[in-house]
């Protein structure tokens, strides 16, 4: 039996290694990218500490470089430049660094997790967590939340080891470091101020007489998190609070109930990625429908989501008769269970409260690691009375399951990343510079899904070396149509948002990966 779990966490490595390698240079670049590219480079060639972090909203990537406010904290570019610097600036080595640290952090947990739950369980573990799409988006690029997601798994640690070990010091350390931990988080995303962070004060009220034990060290947690936000806090007295300014007059905007999208807390253990695909329907049936039905992938995708909803109601059931909950490794699980649970309406409070935009599945991301509890209550507490052959099955199950994530995930980059790599982007520069011949130039790109001037700031900031004349009174106005954005609309907004071309006699110059360019005869 041990062979079956050595081997599927070996072939779950393995599998997550190759995927991974494979995507970092064929990584989108959109809008979110070109922004935290650009701030990036800002922060590295000042030569000093970052101090915040990504934009909280799209915006146009050069002139809305001081007009936008960002999250509090530097912990994301601190790392984004660590990691270019270290690659001698180059963003596919800086990429590569970035998988390697990531990877390191989920080696961490699925180590520690071995010492606490045994082989078995936790070669069900490796496969759900290194075989999980949003986990392999997360460790092959850039991109704020994916912070949150990693650092996820070392504050599962912590508050694990809080609740359970026996040994005083460790319990000690863990008390001190989960809100540090939260606030590296936090400065991912800063969304995590609405969901983990007061979901983890609650529990520390519900759980006074325990929590009084250890306030010392709770409360030095607290001071270590004021003193990472203690750069920010310093720049803000100095810049007369802008960013808490311009972030005050966001929120006021803000004037619908959000509601957060609480159901990703069953689908993050799945392979269901549809979040990354697209906002919309159309998006979801183009990646499983492009060039035939994905039947394979199809099939272990509502599997596992099947999966993870057994597993969500059985820890409830679990959870209330709790009979079969004697040791205290147990006991522990139903307390992070309960965490869990009451994560979810206090998030949904606090998300109205605070007036929080809804956003989609990366505001949850703290919760990612404990979104994996109901697995590991099923499987700890069935581990020994599950027979052997019944185990072999289960093996095989998550062998070809972490296959269907592998061919899933390696079909996405096929069909929405890779056609709009830093390559083809770098092709579709050249492409128009060739064309016009050194004329001033613009791009019209009104089109949904596009900030405006995106793909302008695109090539000004990637590719300086093609030196396209780009010009506010240009001679040749051209157009660059995302084929893959456009899945996501239906055919009447499509064919409204190309009128304007057409009333314009633009005409199609070629095609070039996910982009179609057109031309303009004369500027409109």
């Amino acid at each position: 039996m041990k062979l079956y779990s050595i081997s599927l966490i070996v072939i779950s490595a393995i599998l997550c290694l190759f995927i991974s390698l494979y995507a970092i240079d064929k990584r989108y670049i959109g809008m979110d990218q070109v922004q935290h590219f650009y701030d990036m480079k800002k922060w590295n060639d000042k030569g000093k500490l970052p101090t915040t972090g990504a934009r909280f909203i799209a915006s146009s990537i050069i002139d809305g470089e001081f007009t936008t406010p960002r999250v509090p904290g530097g912990a994301y570019y601190i790392f984004y430049t660590l990691f270019y610097k270290l690659a001698n600036d180059n963003l596919i080595k800086a990429r590569i660094i970035n998988f390697i640290f990531g990877f390191l952090i989920l080696s961490i947990f699925l180590i520690w997790f071995y010492k606490k739950f045994g082989i078995f369980t936790t070669s069900i573990m490796t496969s759900l967590v290194l075989c999980n799409p949003y986990v392999i988006m997360s460790i092959t690029d850039f991109w704020n939340p994916n912070i949150t997601l990693i650092f996820s798994f070392l504050f599962f640690v912590l508050l694990f080891e809080y609740i359970d070990s026996s040994n005083e010091k460790i319990k000690k350390l863990s008390a001190i470091f989960i809100f540090p931990i939260l606030a590296v988080m936090a400065q991912g995303h800063f969304v995590v101020f609405f969901s983990m962070i007061p979901t983890i004060i609650v529990y520390l009220i519900i759980r006074f007489k325990n929590t009084k034990n250890y306030l010392l060290y709770w409360s030095l947690g607290v001071f270590i998190s004021f003193l990472l936000y203690l750069p920010y806090i310093i720049s803000e007295f100095q810049s007369g609070f802008n960013n808490i300014n311009l972030a005050m007059n966001i929120r006021d905007s803000l004037n619908k109930i959000p509601f957060p999208q609480i159901y990703a807390l069953i689908i993050f253990p799945t392979n269901e990625m549809s979040s990354l695909i697209g906002t919309r329907f159309n998006s979801i049936l183009y990646f499983w429908t492009k060039d035939g039905v994905y039947i394979y992938s199809l099939i272990f995708l509502f599997l596992s989501l099947l999966l993870s909803v057994f597993m969500f109601f059985y820890s409830i059931f679990v959870f209330v008769k709790n009979k079969k909950l004697l040791k205290n490794t147990n006991k522990t699980l139903k307390e992070i269970f309960f965490i869990f649970l009451i994560f979810i309406p206090i998030t949904i409070l606090s998300f109205i409260i605070f007036r929080s935009k809804s956003g989609t599945f990366h505001y949850l991301y703290s919760a990612f690691s404990i979104s994996f509890i109901t697995f590991i209550i099923f499987f700890k507490i069935n581990e020994n009375r599950l027979k052997n052959n019944v185990k072999i099955l289960i093996s095989v199950f998550f062998v070809l399951n972490s296959f269907a994530v592998f061919l899933e995930v390696y079909r996405y980059i096929k069909l929405f990343q890779e056609p709009r790599s830093e390559k083809v982007l770098y092709d579709v520069a050249n492409f128009i510079k060739n064309d016009s011949k050194g004329k001033k130039l613009a791009i019209y790109d009104n089109f949904s899904g596009i900030v405006n001037k995106q793909f302008e700031d695109i090539f000004k900031i990637y590719f300086k070396d093609v030196n396209l004349n780009i010009s506010s009174n240009p001679d040749i106005l051209y157009a660059v149509r995302d084929n893959i954005v456009r899945e996501n609309w239906d055919d009447n907004r499509n064919n409204n948002e190309m009128k304007y071309l057409i009333d314009n006699n633009a005409s199609k110059l070629t095609n070039i990966g996910g982009y179609t360019i057109y031309k303009f005869p004369k500027i409109p």
